[in-house]
Protein backbone atom coordinates (compact mmCIF):
# COMPACT_ATOMS: atom_id res chain seq x y z
CA UNK A 1 0.00 0.00 0.00
CA UNK A 2 0.82 3.69 -0.70
CA UNK A 3 1.09 6.33 1.39
CA UNK A 4 -2.30 8.01 0.58
CA UNK A 5 -4.23 4.49 0.08
CA UNK A 6 -2.44 3.43 3.68
CA UNK A 7 -4.36 6.77 4.90
CA UNK A 8 -8.04 6.04 3.52
CA UNK A 9 -7.34 2.36 5.29
CA UNK A 10 -6.44 3.51 8.48
CA UNK A 11 -9.32 5.89 8.56
CA UNK A 12 -11.88 3.12 7.66
CA UNK A 13 -10.46 0.79 10.23
CA UNK A 14 -10.38 3.33 12.94
CA UNK A 15 -14.33 3.94 12.24
CA UNK A 16 -14.88 0.59 12.78
CA UNK A 17 -12.09 -1.03 15.85
CA UNK A 18 -13.74 2.85 16.95
CA UNK A 19 -17.18 3.80 16.24
CA UNK A 20 -17.56 6.32 18.43
CA UNK A 21 -14.37 8.26 17.26
CA UNK A 22 -15.19 10.83 14.71
CA UNK A 23 -12.27 10.54 11.76
CA UNK A 24 -11.86 13.48 9.33
CA UNK A 25 -9.44 13.20 6.16
CA UNK A 26 -8.40 16.10 4.03
CA UNK A 27 -6.21 16.87 1.42
CA UNK A 28 -3.67 19.87 2.00
CA UNK A 29 -3.02 21.50 -1.13
CA UNK A 30 -0.57 24.17 -1.65
CA UNK A 31 -1.34 27.63 -3.35
CA UNK A 32 0.82 30.42 -4.87
CA UNK A 33 -1.22 32.54 -2.53
CA UNK A 34 -2.15 30.96 0.87
CA UNK A 35 -5.27 32.92 2.75
CA UNK A 36 -7.63 31.99 5.17
CA UNK A 37 -10.77 32.34 3.05
CA UNK A 38 -8.65 29.83 0.93
CA UNK A 39 -7.89 27.88 2.98
CA UNK A 40 -11.63 27.27 4.50
CA UNK A 41 -12.95 26.78 1.06
CA UNK A 42 -10.60 23.72 0.50
CA UNK A 43 -11.36 22.01 3.82
CA UNK A 44 -15.38 22.36 3.03
CA UNK A 45 -14.48 21.28 -0.66
CA UNK A 46 -13.23 18.05 0.98
CA UNK A 47 -16.20 17.46 3.20
CA UNK A 48 -18.14 18.05 -0.14
CA UNK A 49 -19.86 20.90 1.54
CA UNK A 50 -22.35 23.00 -0.49
CA UNK A 51 -21.10 26.58 0.87
CA UNK A 52 -17.78 25.64 0.02
CA UNK A 53 -17.24 28.73 -2.67
CA UNK A 54 -20.04 31.35 -1.02
CA UNK A 55 -19.79 33.89 1.71
CA UNK A 56 -17.47 35.49 3.36
CA UNK A 57 -14.26 34.22 5.35
CA UNK A 58 -15.84 34.24 8.46
CA UNK A 59 -18.86 32.72 7.08
CA UNK A 60 -16.89 30.03 5.64
CA UNK A 61 -14.89 29.19 8.75
CA UNK A 62 -18.21 29.21 10.84
CA UNK A 63 -19.04 26.43 8.46
CA UNK A 64 -15.85 24.61 9.09
CA UNK A 65 -16.22 24.66 13.08
CA UNK A 66 -20.01 23.57 12.72
CA UNK A 67 -19.27 20.98 10.85
CA UNK A 68 -16.88 19.31 12.80
CA UNK A 69 -18.77 20.00 15.81
CA UNK A 70 -21.79 18.37 14.33
CA UNK A 71 -19.92 15.49 13.15
CA UNK A 72 -18.65 15.00 17.04
CA UNK A 73 -21.79 15.60 18.53
CA UNK A 74 -23.21 13.05 16.01
CA UNK A 75 -20.98 10.69 17.78
CA UNK A 76 -21.50 12.30 21.16
CA UNK A 77 -17.44 12.32 21.09
CA UNK A 78 -15.64 14.99 22.93
CA UNK A 79 -12.81 13.83 20.52
CA UNK A 80 -12.04 14.57 16.50
CA UNK A 81 -9.34 12.65 14.60
CA UNK A 82 -8.63 14.75 11.40
CA UNK A 83 -6.07 13.09 9.05
CA UNK A 84 -4.34 15.24 7.01
CA UNK A 85 -2.63 13.75 3.59
CA UNK A 86 0.05 16.04 1.69
CA UNK A 87 1.46 17.79 4.56
CA UNK A 88 3.83 19.31 3.06
CA UNK A 89 1.65 21.87 1.25
CA UNK A 90 0.55 23.37 4.65
CA UNK A 91 3.10 26.01 5.50
CA UNK A 92 3.22 28.24 9.03
CA UNK A 93 0.38 30.14 7.92
CA UNK A 94 -1.89 27.13 7.50
CA UNK A 95 -1.23 25.73 10.39
CA UNK A 96 -1.51 28.47 12.29
CA UNK A 97 -5.17 28.59 11.04
CA UNK A 98 -5.43 25.05 11.34
CA UNK A 99 -4.37 26.09 15.30
CA UNK A 100 -7.16 28.64 15.86
CA UNK A 101 -9.52 26.29 14.53
CA UNK A 102 -8.72 23.68 16.99
CA UNK A 103 -8.69 26.18 19.69
CA UNK A 104 -12.43 27.17 19.05
CA UNK A 105 -13.28 24.03 18.59
CA UNK A 106 -11.86 22.89 21.92
CA UNK A 107 -13.88 26.07 23.58
CA UNK A 108 -17.24 24.60 22.30
CA UNK A 109 -15.92 20.79 24.38
CA UNK A 110 -14.47 19.09 21.04
CA UNK A 111 -10.43 18.49 21.65
CA UNK A 112 -8.85 18.08 17.81
CA UNK A 113 -6.03 15.38 17.20
CA UNK A 114 -4.43 15.73 13.87
CA UNK A 115 -2.44 13.91 12.25
CA UNK A 116 -0.70 14.25 9.30
CA UNK A 117 1.13 12.93 6.39
CA UNK A 118 3.23 13.99 3.48
CA UNK A 119 6.60 13.63 1.64
CA UNK A 120 9.43 13.93 3.75
CA UNK A 121 9.84 17.64 2.78
CA UNK A 122 7.65 17.90 6.09
CA UNK A 123 11.12 17.52 8.07
CA UNK A 124 12.18 20.78 6.88
CA UNK A 125 8.85 22.62 7.38
CA UNK A 126 9.38 21.52 10.98
CA UNK A 127 12.92 22.87 10.83
CA UNK A 128 12.00 26.36 9.22
CA UNK A 129 8.92 26.74 12.17
CA UNK A 130 11.70 25.66 14.26
CA UNK A 131 14.21 28.63 13.63
CA UNK A 132 11.52 30.88 13.84
CA UNK A 133 10.08 29.30 17.56
CA UNK A 134 7.32 28.28 16.41
CA UNK A 135 7.14 25.65 19.43
CA UNK A 136 3.46 25.71 19.23
CA UNK A 137 2.29 24.73 15.95
CA UNK A 138 5.37 22.05 16.14
CA UNK A 139 3.73 20.70 19.62
CA UNK A 140 0.53 20.75 18.01
CA UNK A 141 1.35 19.33 15.24
CA UNK A 142 4.76 18.30 14.25
CA UNK A 143 5.99 17.20 17.35
CA UNK A 144 6.62 13.34 16.51
CA UNK A 145 7.81 12.77 12.99
CA UNK A 146 7.41 9.26 12.40
CA UNK A 147 8.96 7.30 8.76
CA UNK A 148 6.53 6.04 6.23
CA UNK A 149 9.28 3.82 4.61
CA UNK A 150 8.98 1.62 1.95
CA UNK A 151 10.15 -1.97 1.74
CA UNK A 152 13.94 -2.73 2.83
CA UNK A 153 14.42 -6.13 2.05
CA UNK A 154 13.56 -9.52 0.59
CA UNK A 155 12.07 -10.41 4.07
CA UNK A 156 9.63 -7.37 4.20
CA UNK A 157 8.91 -7.96 0.24
CA UNK A 158 8.05 -11.79 1.16
CA UNK A 159 5.57 -10.86 3.62
CA UNK A 160 4.13 -8.31 1.06
CA UNK A 161 3.87 -10.83 -1.69
CA UNK A 162 2.29 -13.69 1.03
CA UNK A 163 -0.97 -11.41 1.45
CA UNK A 164 -1.78 -12.23 -2.45
CA UNK A 165 -1.83 -16.07 -1.70
CA UNK A 166 -4.40 -15.43 1.07
CA UNK A 167 -7.80 -15.20 0.16
CA UNK A 168 -8.52 -13.97 3.42
CA UNK A 169 -6.66 -10.66 3.08
CA UNK A 170 -7.22 -10.37 -1.09
CA UNK A 171 -10.06 -12.60 -2.57
CA UNK A 172 -10.08 -12.19 -6.69
CA UNK A 173 -12.94 -11.97 -8.20
CA UNK A 174 -14.91 -11.00 -5.04
CA UNK A 175 -16.90 -13.72 -4.09
CA UNK A 176 -14.76 -16.51 -5.41
CA UNK A 177 -12.91 -17.79 -2.41
CA UNK A 178 -9.92 -17.42 -4.76
CA UNK A 179 -6.60 -15.46 -4.03
CA UNK A 180 -5.18 -13.46 -6.77
CA UNK A 181 -2.32 -16.41 -7.29
CA UNK A 182 -5.00 -18.83 -7.53
CA UNK A 183 -6.66 -17.12 -9.72
CA UNK A 184 -4.35 -16.06 -12.29
CA UNK A 185 -2.34 -19.56 -11.89
CA UNK A 186 -4.72 -22.18 -11.27
CA UNK A 187 -2.27 -25.28 -12.13
CA UNK A 188 0.63 -24.03 -10.50
CA UNK A 189 -1.34 -23.08 -6.96
CA UNK A 190 -2.59 -26.84 -7.14
CA UNK A 191 0.61 -28.22 -7.28
CA UNK A 192 1.90 -25.87 -4.74
CA UNK A 193 3.26 -22.63 -6.21
CA UNK A 194 3.06 -19.98 -4.37
CA UNK A 195 4.07 -15.89 -5.01
CA UNK A 196 5.58 -16.22 -1.87
CA UNK A 197 8.03 -18.23 -3.11
CA UNK A 198 9.14 -15.63 -5.82
CA UNK A 199 10.42 -13.09 -3.35
CA UNK A 200 14.34 -13.64 -3.69
CA UNK A 201 13.75 -13.50 -7.47
CA UNK A 202 11.67 -10.46 -7.51
CA UNK A 203 14.12 -8.81 -4.91
CA UNK A 204 17.41 -9.31 -6.89
CA UNK A 205 15.39 -8.16 -10.12
CA UNK A 206 14.81 -5.03 -7.64
CA UNK A 207 18.21 -4.92 -6.60
CA UNK A 208 19.35 -4.96 -10.14
CA UNK A 209 17.24 -2.28 -11.56
CA UNK A 210 18.34 -0.03 -8.67
CA UNK A 211 22.11 -1.04 -9.14
CA UNK A 212 22.04 0.05 -12.78
CA UNK A 213 21.08 3.63 -11.58
CA UNK A 214 23.59 3.67 -9.21
CA UNK A 215 21.28 3.13 -6.41
CA UNK A 216 20.95 0.50 -3.26
CA UNK A 217 17.78 -0.93 -2.99
CA UNK A 218 16.36 -0.06 0.43
CA UNK A 219 13.11 1.83 0.37
CA UNK A 220 10.85 0.67 -2.52
CA UNK A 221 7.22 1.90 -3.17
CA UNK A 222 4.24 -0.10 -3.06
CA UNK A 223 3.48 1.08 -6.14
CA UNK A 224 6.47 0.03 -8.18
CA UNK A 225 6.11 -3.84 -6.34
CA UNK A 226 2.38 -3.81 -6.61
CA UNK A 227 3.04 -2.92 -10.41
CA UNK A 228 5.94 -5.74 -10.91
CA UNK A 229 3.54 -7.97 -9.30
CA UNK A 230 0.80 -7.10 -11.79
CA UNK A 231 3.50 -7.10 -14.69
CA UNK A 232 4.23 -10.46 -13.30
CA UNK A 233 0.72 -12.55 -13.27
CA UNK A 234 -0.24 -11.11 -16.30
CA UNK A 235 2.87 -12.07 -18.42
CA UNK A 236 3.09 -15.39 -16.97
CA UNK A 237 -0.80 -16.53 -17.08
CA UNK A 238 -0.51 -18.33 -20.63
CA UNK A 239 2.75 -20.10 -19.07
CA UNK A 240 0.52 -21.54 -15.99
CA UNK A 241 1.20 -25.74 -15.86
CA UNK A 242 2.06 -27.89 -13.58
CA UNK A 243 5.44 -27.76 -12.30
CA UNK A 244 5.27 -23.89 -12.68
CA UNK A 245 7.83 -21.44 -11.22
CA UNK A 246 8.67 -18.12 -12.34
CA UNK A 247 12.04 -17.55 -13.92
CA UNK A 248 14.70 -14.50 -13.08
CA UNK A 249 13.77 -13.15 -16.46
CA UNK A 250 10.64 -12.91 -16.00
CA UNK A 251 10.95 -10.73 -13.01
CA UNK A 252 13.45 -8.67 -14.55
CA UNK A 253 10.62 -7.36 -17.14
CA UNK A 254 7.88 -7.24 -14.86
CA UNK A 255 10.28 -4.91 -12.95
CA UNK A 256 11.19 -3.12 -15.40
CA UNK A 257 7.95 -2.19 -16.51
CA UNK A 258 6.79 -0.98 -13.32
CA UNK A 259 8.39 2.14 -13.82
CA UNK A 260 10.75 1.67 -10.52
CA UNK A 261 13.93 2.52 -12.29
CA UNK A 262 12.36 5.60 -13.46
CA UNK A 263 11.90 6.97 -9.43
CA UNK A 264 15.03 6.20 -9.18
CA UNK A 265 16.36 9.40 -10.88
Amino acid sequence: MGKTFTLIKIAQTLEQTFPGLPVGRVNAKGHDKPSERVFYTDLLTDYNHRGARTGTTSDRRTRVLHLLRAHAAQLSSNRYLLLVDEGQNWGEAELQVLRDLSNDLQRLGVDMVTVMFGHPELHNIRTRLLGRGRTDLIGRFLLTPRAFRGLRNCDELTHCLQAYDEAEQHEFPEGSGLSYSAFFLPQAWDCGWRLAHEGPRFWKAISRTAARSGRTANNVGMSWVTGAIRNFYFSQAPLDSLGFVGTQDAWNLAVEHSGYEASLV
